[in-house]
């Protein structure tokens, strides 16, 4: 997919952007609530501009993930530095390998290269040098649509690639080639040991192609409960709050899915999905909260209830908003916790060759104060079996 390139004429650090259709501001305070802190503490937040000292390392990562979007800002950096923009990036890991890093300098390459200022870093060069000298303010578009990412510097076109088809990716190594990369992530803004300031981020959240929300922020139409079931729809958001454990399942059935949502609880509770849940058998669940404190089980979250633990932890601090991906292909199951592969394996192996049903109900069980949002599905074809 392509979009004709955009042009933007900055009158301040704010500027006409609220104006822009569908974008919403990620940054609107000095304590840079939409951000989470990583690493050394070198960012504040000052006049619409957030400034990074350049001190330690680490990086700000959004509170939210994100799959298809547009991405805008503006940054300045210092003569010679070298930060960058993190696109579809994980909590944990290498973020620049396993994600994309969109790398930002305060130098110029002619030609430009794969470190060059808006290369996808290590990967894709820019097609022109469109950077401004060091310390003025550059307009920088990244916009992610499925496979197809295009970045726009200074209203100039640097590349519009396909990842599942990009002419450079075999000759990148195997476990970081292009079409390997997460789909989705968190935004993320790099401290690399450098000043860089950064005005105007913005974001809009594209559709999802086959993707379908299963909240409309009212009620819990489409959905079933039991009598007293302690769940409520509040907001956008579907609450848990009763001390004894109960189901809210999603009326229609599914079989091969891509299930998205965000979740967080308050201290001892429990919570768990159930994939392709029927009355009939023994449910498969993937673990949201519970478990021991510290060794990872099949009770901690992500893990395979009754079946296999996570490889990592990926849980956020206790309050904090949690992003889970599960998909579910034939009795294949992926999960990722804030854009982490915590699980991967087929469930019926870990359950001792029992075959789960093909088509059930998704339904989320919980016991103590559990909250859901933005809950998704994209219904996949039947291409596995039993692998």
């Amino acid at each position: 997919m392509r979009c004709a390139c955009v042009a933007i004429v900055l009158t301040s650090a704010l500027g006409a952007y609220g104006q822009e259709d569908g974008f919403a501001s990620l940054f609107s305070d000095p304590q840079l609530s939409q951000w989470s802190r990583i690493g050394a503490d070198s960012w504040s937040y000052e006049d619409g501009v957030i400034h990074c000292s350049g001190q330690g390392s680490g990086w700000l990562r959004s509170v939210r993930a994100y799959e298809d979007f547009t991405l805008r800002l503006d940054f300045r950096i210092v003569e010679g530095g070298n930060s960058g923009v993190f696109v579809r990036v994980p909590l944990l890991g290498r973020q620049s390998a396993t994600g994309m890093e969109i790398q930002l300098m305060g130098a110029t390459v002619d030609p430009p290269d794969v470190s060059s200022c808006g290369a996808i870093y290590d990967c894709v060069a820019p097609t022109v040098d469109a950077t401004r000298p060091a310390g003025e303010w550059n307009e920088l578009e990244v916009r992610c649509i499925g496979p197809q990412v295009k970045t726009t510097l200074n209203g100039q076109v640097l590349y519009d690639v396909n990842l599942d088809a990009c002419p450079a990716d075999d000759a990148i190594p195997v476990g970081r080639r292009l079409r390997e990369r997460l789909r989705r992530g968190y935004i993320g803004l790099q401290n690399h040991g450098n000043e860089v300031w950064f005005r105007s981020v913005r974001i809009r959240a594209e559709a999802e192609d086959g993707v379908a929300s299963l909240l409309n922020g009212r009620d819990l139409t489409g959905w079933q409960t039991g009598a007293a079931s302690g769940w409520k729809a509040e907001g956008p958001s579907l609450v848990h709050d009763g001390a004894e454990a109960a189901l809210i399942e999603i009326a229609q059935p599914y079989r091969n899915y891509v299930l998205r949502y965000e979740f967080r609880f308050q201290p001892g509770a429990q919570a768990g999905v159930h994939l392709r849940r029927t009355d009939a058998t023994s449910p498969i669940v993937i673990s949201l909260a519970g478990g021991p404190d510290g060794a990872l089980s099949p009770n901690s979250p992500g893990g395979l209830r009754g079946g296999g633990a996570p490889s990592q932890a990926a849980l956020l601090p206790t309050g904090e908003w949690n992003d889970m991906e599960v998909t579910y292909e034939g009795c294949h199951v992926t999960v990722r916790l804030n854009a982490v592969k915590v699980f991967e394996g087929s469930v019926y192996e870990y359950s001792g060759y029992y075959r789960p049903p093909m088509e059930g109900h998704i339904a989320f069980e919980a016991g103590g104060h559990v909250e859901l949002r933005s809950i998704r599905v994209r219904s996949l074809p039947d291409s596995r079996g039993l692998a």
